[in-house]
């Protein structure tokens, strides 16, 4: 199984391409593919129905005109009157649009693929997607998922839109302080979505996850997954059939991991202030105030401080 993913929201619109069958379709969703995987692809799946994720289907159909095939794209009800009522039969004319439910699985593609409803916004229905019983794509949900289809899968991706402990956001995930609540679900391997509403770099916000064996999706990055556990499924048969098309190779080089030497050592230091490395000039260190409870790293460069609050997730200058 190839996992690809195509935008994190970091630059691009949150999308993912697992072997032929396209996540969600933003705007800018249809540059990121190359012709080869356009060529292939067979299926496409919609979250919900905001802009970022439904604005590109007008344009991934003109690229289909040259298919002779109707391409299967799944949605929920709700999703699919937004579709009917924005765009007209010639700029969805090349999808044969299918109507799924929750807590339903359907064979798509020689995939088992589950629709698992997820808090995020009161007006739109928001699925996410259960693979296989072993992948998890929910790139826009809050910390509460209750379902058993998140725990113990192999590969959740997940939203990931703030990290900061001063964010009150209940319709998003955020990364500084729902962090344990992900932990819990034992799942394998635990990829977020970019964090725009963050002041953190991405690399202070790779070192905090790195303790929890987790870190953000790379936009282009090609995940291989070999058959790791086993778990069943009931199927519900669709009234379509879908084939599936011979996949091509993709380069695995994309698939990258952020290693990282340093770990936060647990504090137990009797001392207000404790500077556990000197600050010098092109070097971090960490230092821990236990009188505020925070700990923080400072780096000096071009004579100028920046300091960064990991365990709050800020940055000041």
């Amino acid at each position: 199984m190839v996992i690809t993913i195509l935008g994190t929201n970091k630059k691009y619109s949150p999308s993912c391409l697992i072997d032929n069958i396209l996540f969600d379709v933003g705007k800018d969703t249809v540059s990121r593919l190359s012709s080869e995987q356009l060529d292939f692809l067979n299926s496409v799946l919609i979250t919900h129905g905001h802009r970022e994720n439904i604005d590109g289907i007008p344009k991934l159909n003109k690229v289909l005109d040259k298919r002779t095939e109707l391409i299967n794209l799944y949605a929920s009800t709700y999703v699919i009157k937004q579709i009917r009522l924005r765009w007209g039969a010639k700029d969805v004319g090349n999808f044969n649009i299918i109507e799924i439910n929750s807590n339903q699985c359907y064979e798509i593609d020689g995939h088992k693929i589950k629709a698992e409803y997820v808090e995020h916004d009161k007006d739109y229905t928001t699925f996410s997607y259960i693979v296989d019983n072993r992948i998890v794509y929910a790139p826009n949900c809050s910390s509460t998922l209750k379902s058993q289809y998140f725990k113990d899968n192999d590969l959740l991706i997940i939203d990931g839109s703030y990290c900061g402990s001063d964010i009150k956001k209940k319709n998003h995930i955020n990364i500084a302080t729902d962090i344990d609540k992900i932990g819990k679900l034992n799942n394998h391997k635990t990829l977020f979505m970019y964090p725009k509403g963050s002041y953190e770099s991405e690399y202070c916000i790779n070192k905090f996850l790195s303790n929890y064996n987790m870190r953000l999706a790379i936009e282009n990055e090609v995940i291989h997954m070999t058959c790791t556990r086993n778990k069943i499924i009931n199927v519900h048969p669709l009234s379509v059939s879908c084939t599936k098309a011979a996949r091509p190779n993709v380069n695995p080089d994309f698939n990258k991991e952020y290693k990282l030497s340093k770990i936060l050592p647990t504090l137990k230091y009797s001392h207000t202030l404790y500077v556990i490395e000197p600050a010098l000039t092109g070097k971090s260190s960490i230092t821990v105030d236990k009188k505020r409870k925070i700990i923080y790293e400072r780096v000096i460069h071009d004579s100028k401080e920046v300091i960064t609050d990991i365990l709050a997730h800020k940055n000041s200058d």
